[in-house]
């Protein structure tokens, strides 16, 4: 009997790679930071197959925030093992500071409660409390520091934190600045007020 033997290659296996597709992302209408998350959108552009059917979603990178100022990523994927994304499945974003809208101060007696409009007289040795605000309703996250803005004072007075309290008649200028910080750029604000 004759007995013949495959030396080799017997079996051979082949690897099915998946197709490529190409995504396309559009970015968040507004990357500045306003509260609001900020999520961009992206889409199949090409490499699906007739009658078939691939769709895509879209997740924000673990561990980054698309909510505050600073770089984020989302991250494509696919729901059809056999198509892969050909490039760019992962997309940055920047979400730039914002600015303030207009830093208003009012201020109030030393012992008062309710704060009154900036702009007005009190009397030398008078301690007044000066408090800065947005007038768009933003809260302030940065430190708020406040100084005598010396170009236009006529006046004298000393200040402590927001404690000014005035020595001499005249026309004192109180500049309260708000320190850069995470989400806002650094602001500005002068208020006047007259010492009689």
């Amino acid at each position: 009997m004759n007995i013949n033997a495959i030396s080799a290659n017997a079996e051979q296996s082949y690897t099915i790679v998946p197709a490529t597709v190409s995504v396309s992302w559009t970015a968040p209408a507004n990357l500045t930071y306003n509260k609001e998350a900020k999520v961009p959108s992206v889409a199949i552009s090409g490499g699906v197959l007739a009658g078939e059917e691939c769709h895509l979603s879209e997740t924000l990178k673990a561990g980054d925030n698309n909510i505050n100022a600073g770089t984020f990523a989302f991250v494509a994927s696919l729901d059809n093992s056999n198509y892969a994304i050909s490039a760019n499945a992962e997309q940055s974003y920047t979400i730039q500071k914002a600015t303030y809208s207009t830093i208003r101060q009012h201020y109030k007696l030393l012992g008062e409660e309710d704060w009154r409009d900036n702009n007005n007289w009190f009397d030398v040795l008078q301690t007044v409390i000066f408090e800065a605000y947005c007038n768009g309703g933003e809260e302030i996250e940065g430190e708020v520091s406040y100084s005598i803005y010396q170009a236009y004072t006529t006046g004298n007075a000393t200040i402590e934190g927001n404690a000014v309290t005035g020595t001499k008649y005249g026309l004192v200028y109180i500049q309260a600045t708000i320190a850069e910080s995470r989400n806002y750029y650094t602001a500005y604000s002068n208020g006047m007020q007259g010492i009689s």
